[in-house]
């Protein structure tokens, strides 16, 4: 009995999921790099419909490599540290009318 799921079964699960992001007006390097990162997703779980467990196992697969890289330097005697990017929630900038016109009078001078 052959326990691997079938390309085509991928594919249709790929196919839904780009009509799902293009409904929602991704564009479609967005589409085909999400695509590709599912696809990966799917042949790591060797399943079309795979679990949380799968989900929870692929993002450590993911990981492990980057921490194994954060260990070599280390030691070696370097220092690393990821950078990780965090959302800015603050309110946005606004220049005034005032500053508005100041930066129109400065640049027509």
């Amino acid at each position: 009995m052959n326990w691997h799921v079938k390309q085509e079964d991928f594919q249709s699960v790929l196919e839904k999921y780009n009509r799902y992001l293009k409904g929602r007006g991704f564009s479609e390097s967005s589409i085909e790099r999400y695509s590709n990162i599912l696809r990966n997703f799917l042949e790591f779980a060797d399943d079309a419909h795979p679990s949380t467990e799968k989900a929870n196992d692929f993002r450590e697969h993911l990981i492990t490599p980057a921490r194994r890289l954060a260990i070599s330097i280390r030691c070696m005697g370097e220092r690393f540290k990821f950078l990780v990017l965090r959302p800015n929630n603050s309110i946005p900038y606004y220049f005034s009318e005032e500053e508005v016109h100041k930066i129109f009078d400065a640049a027509t001078c």
